[in-house]
């Protein structure tokens, strides 16, 4: 199982008990950005991935990705999820996309 825990529950360098712990927790060059307000626009709170099989993650293996998500009754969002086979040289490959709907 991999769990990002609290490390991606905040918003960038914004708000008082809303600042991001490690900003930006990115894997490549892709900016995460400060914009908005923790807990009033949507986001990606926590990811936790987990191998069905109960081993460690292995090629061809079969996996689960839940994440908690913040949204506003008044609003809809899409959490897109990518994978790649190698992190040193990331080609990220479209998983699949999920909607998620305030409530």
């Amino acid at each position: 199982t991999c769990d990002t825990g609290a490390l991606l529950d905040g918003r960038g360098r914004t708000g008082s008990n809303g600042r991001e712990p490690n900003f930006p927790n990115t894997l490549d060059g892709c900016k995460d950005g400060s914009r908005g307000k923790y807990h009033k626009h949507g986001s990606i709170d926590r990811i936790v991935v987990k191998s069905e099989n109960g081993s460690g993650f292995a090629v061809g293996d079969q996996i689960t990705i839940e994440a908690t998500v913040f949204t506003r009754k008044r609003d809809s969002y899409y959490a897109d999820f990518y994978y790649s086979p190698d992190i040193t040289a990331a080609n990220w490959i479209f998983i699949g996309e999920v909607y998620a709907s305030g409530s």
